[in-house]
């Protein structure tokens, strides 16, 4: 006799990281920073600084600097930072020195406090800008040269500790380009890939634990704190709420109940998603449709997201892709992944109905008891103590059925069980022993 298969299938679980991991360093404002010891290369005739940052609280004592990151010594200066003794203390500075000559360039827009802001600082050999979420917000002419030679690299603090950033940083890149406008305001909220021209660089700062800022374009890593082990200089991982659009970390389908397939997909995180689209196609097919749109969440909390496609034949493959659109028109797509529902086994039927020996007996709380009913009658199974009273009774549809009944909550002795179809009649006894 056939059997019929409950659950056929799972399919293409895919966990993958699709966007970042979306971790990022907490610095404490007192101590906290990272350095790069491999003397970062920035002889250039341009620069370009760019991170995620997001202050939790200025300074509010002399000279009321806040560096976010770069290179600073005798001479050398290419440092980004917020506030000075002739400066607000939310205001951002692109800080320049060649030799004798130097520039502080300053923006015009005032930070908040507790706010996430992607800010960059340009430099294209003859002008200087600043940038805050991928606007121009300053620019004056400065023409000085090279900026500076191999120096050590700093996150969170400048060259003499002290000034430290009391906030969260993510997402910093450096360039030995001037970036425009335009490559920034479309590139702020994607991760890159590493290998772009230019990227001197690039701390994603995803790795969530240990004392290395890994820079994944090249071999300037940085270090947490002043020492390779644990200490008192080491900014915190934590998992960020800064606003990349979104991470995804796990995109997949599964066959259920030969009926339909589930697609489901979970973020970690997610922000500015306007809409979330699903689309489906099959082997055969030459373009996809959409199937389901579902406004996103924009949470920083994991969250899962589940729909079922009920309209699906049985042995065609099917391929799904997941669209994210956000508020500003900007989309990302994931994708494929496949199921198939394979045709279903067709149960065969009895010409009777059977009702056969428990097992084990005697048995010990509990016995396994087997049934087929033939096609087109329904069965009742019933338990009888050995004075013949119902204890209890289930209803079965047509087909084989193995059931366990516990009788832990009886006591030792005989008992009968019943089976009664439309044309067939059968009790057999068992045993129970404690």
């Amino acid at each position: 006799m056939k059997k019929i298969t409950v659950i056929l299938l799972v399919l293409c679980a895919i966990p993958m990281i699709v966007n970042a991991q979306n971790n990022a360093l907490d610095f404490d404002g007192v101590d906290d920073y990272v350095v790069s010891n491999s003397f970062m290369d920035l002889t250039y005739s341009a620069l370009t600084f760019e991170c995620w940052i997001k202050v939790d609280a200025f300074k509010t004592a002399p000279p009321y600097i806040t560096t976010i990151m770069g290179t600073e010594e005798t001479g050398h200066t290419a440092l980004l930072r917020i506030g000075d003794t002739a400066v607000p203390n939310d205001i951002m500075q692109l800080n320049l020195r060649f030799g004798s000559g130097a520039y502080n360039m300053t923006a015009n827009t005032s930070l908040q406090e507790g706010i996430w802001y992607h800010v960059a600082a340009v430099y294209d050999g003859s002008t200087m800008k600043i940038f805050i979420n991928g606007n121009e917000d300053a620019s004056v002419t400065a023409a000085y040269g090279e900026i500076v030679s191999n120096r050590n690299f700093y996150l969170g603090r400048s060259y003499n500790l002290g000034r430290c950033l009391d906030g969260k940083m993510d997402e910093v890149r450096v360039w030995s380009v001037a970036r425009t406008e335009t490559e920034i305001s479309e590139n702020m909220y994607n991760e890159l890939i590493g290998t772009e021209p230019g990227l001197v660089a690039y701390y994603k700062l995803n790795t969530g634990s240990g004392q290395t800022a890994l820079d994944t374009s090249g071999s300037n890593n940085g270090i947490l704190g002043s020492t390779t082990g644990i200490d008192v200089n080491d900014p915190t991982w934590f998992l960020s709420d800064s606003p990349l659009p979104v991470t995804l970390t796990d995109f997949s389908t599964a066959v259920i109940m030969n009926e339909f397939v589930q697609i489901s997909w979970t973020t970690q995180t997610e922000a500015s998603i306007n809409t979330w689209n699903l689309y489906r196609e099959t082997e055969n097919s030459t373009e996809y449709i959409l199937i389901y749109s579902q406004a996103g969440t924009n949470t920083t909390q994991p969250y899962t997201y589940i729909f079922e496609d009920h309209e699906v034949a049985e042995n065609v493959v099917y391929y799904y892709y997941l669209e994210s659109t956000e508020y500003d028109g900007t989309s990302n797509m994931w994708g494929p992944i496949s199921a198939i529902l394979e045709g279903s086994s067709i149960p065969e039927f009895p010409e009777t109905s059977i009702l056969e020996s428990n097992y084990p007996n005697p048995f010990n709380p509990s016995t396994t008891i087997k049934c087929d009913i033939r096609e087109g009658e329904e069965g009742i199974l019933t338990i009888y103590n050995l004075r013949g009273h119902e204890i209890e009774k289930q209803i079965l549809s047509a087909g084989e059925h193995i059931l366990e009944w516990d009788g832990s909550v009886y006591g030792s002795g005989v008992y009968l069980y019943k089976l009664e179809t439309n044309s067939y009649t059968q009790t057999k006894k068992m045993i129970m022993l404690k």
